[in-house]
This record gives C-alpha cells, structure tokens and sequence, in this order.
C-alpha cells in the first residue's frame, strides 16, 4: 500500500511513520495541501492521509481537490484533526481520525489495505 501523509508538524509525519513502519505500506511525506497536490499529479497513491489546519492549503481544500478530480476517484482519504468529527463537514468518502488516537488510525489503514 502507498500512502501520502501530509502534515505541517514534522514530529507527528515522524511519529506515524515510526508507528507504521512494521506494516507493509511506502509512505511519501507532504507539509501542506499544496505540496501533497503535487505529489499526487506525480505518483498514484492508494491513500491519502491529511491534517485538517495546515498552512498554503489546508486539508479540506486537498479534499476538496481530490474528491473532484475523476481520475482520483479510487485513492481513499483520511483526515485528521484534534476537532471533533462532528464540528467538521466531512464529505462521505472521507474517514476521520482524532490525531490523540493514533491505534485508531492504524486500524483504519490495516481495513483500507484489506
């Protein structure tokens, strides 16, 4: 599995890399929205996991962009936030994870990887 992890805080990319890395999955590394769109016109990835307030673009935004683009239509999305997923509109095809629940997230990649 190919992820696209994209994140402003250095620590937290850093800290979900070392959480995944016993699991099978290449993940590549954005700061902002901005960036990850980049990456995601260069390679294809199998899913995308975004912060929610990031700088240049924020991950709503990156959302937005990927849920329009057709050719994108099979690369799943997460995003995180310390918001609770009720307070964000959250478009259907996204999961949410907290970003204190990191176990969570890692059952949620293991399910998208299924």
């Amino acid at each position: 599995m190919k992820i696209l992890l994209v994140d402003d805080s250095t620590k937290l990319r850093t800290e979900i890399n070392r959480f995944l890395q016993e699991e099978d999955i290449e993940i590549s590394e954005a700061e902002n929205g901005e960036q990850a769109l980049e990456k995601i016109r260069q390679e294809k990835f199998d899913l995308l996991i975004t912060d929610y307030q990031m700088p240049k673009m924020n991950g709503f935004e990156l959302i937005k962009h990927v849920l329009a683009d057709p050719q994108l239509t099979e690369m799943r999305v997460i995003l995180m936030s310390t918001y609770a997923a009720e307070d964000l509109k959250i478009p259907e095809r996204v999961g949410y994870c907290d970003k204190n629940e990191l176990t969570k997230l890692k059952g949620m990649i293991k399910k998208e990887a299924q």
